[in-house]
């Protein structure tokens, strides 16, 4: 409809929303073409505000493909660009969202240091919700340093604010991430609990590539327990839905 009245604003932030979920359905090759139609088009527009939104979920989608380069690339775009509107929630995003770009790269205490701040930017905008999911990156960096326990008293600050906003995205992601936790402190059973509740709430979203990424870690548990067969199952499954998706982690089982 935005491109038949010539709207082009209308038609990129259309893009944008239509990329946003496709990335939630794992559908990545298609959300970086939406996104990237965006970005071009907010960046012709001159749209600060869109540029810095495009530009941060497409960062997101490059981080998942496995391009690090392009995704902090568009994240640096992302930020110049809510920082010259002086937006601060949008800075607090974009910040986390690097934190995820250092953890994968490995740089754990950079990771740790942006997911900071973005933590106490939200913070004082006084978003608890969103804080808590800045509060996770930095507690799965500080897992990732090997503070394990100093991560999982985070977790569990972070899990009681999204079952308060009845957040169920949040709620799975921050449970298998304490099923992690459990999983490096060598506590099995506990972990395979947690992990197989995040199961269960991915399937209830219908959300396959955060599933498959707790069911590798489910296969972890499993295996550590003894139980083999069931372990190999669901890392064929997992890595069925990562290959399908094109996701980073297709190469890692």
């Amino acid at each position: 409809m935005c491109a038949a009245i010539g709207d082009l604003h209308g038609q990129a932030a259309a893009l944008a929303g239509l990329g946003g979920n496709l990335r939630e359905l794992g559908q990545l090759d298609a959300a970086d073409d939406a996104l990237g139609r965006a970005v071009d088009v907010f960046q012709r527009l001159g749209d600060d505000a869109g540029i810095g939104l495009a530009c941060r979920l497409r960062g997101s989608v490059r981080l998942e493909l496995g391009d690090h380069d392009d995704a902090l690339a568009l994240l640096e775009v992302s930020l110049r660009g809510y920082r010259s509107l002086g937006s601060r929630r949008g800075e607090a995003l974009t910040l986390r969202t690097l934190s995820l770009v250092h953890r994968s790269l490995g740089a754990y205490e950079e990771a740790e240091r942006h997911a900071g701040q973005a933590l106490e930017i939200l913070a004082g905008l006084g978003d608890p919700l969103m804080a808590a999911y800045a509060e996770r990156a930095r507690a799965k960096a500080r897992l990732r340093l090997g503070r394990t326990r100093e991560a999982e008293a985070e977790l569990l600050g972070a899990l009681d604010v999204c079952r308060a906003y009845r957040d169920r995205f949040g709620e799975a992601l921050t449970l298998r991430t304490l099923g992690e936790c459990a999983l490096a402190d060598g506590r099995h059973h506990e972990a395979e609990k947690r992990l197989a509740v995040a199961v269960r709430l991915w399937d209830a979203l219908e959300l396959r590539l955060p599933r498959a990424r707790t069911l590798r870690d489910l296969a972890a548990a499993r295996e550590a327990l003894g139980n083999t067969q069931e372990a190999a199952a669901l890392r064929t499954e997992a890595m069925s839905v990562f290959t399908e998706c094109g996701a980073l982690e297709r190469g890692e089982l």
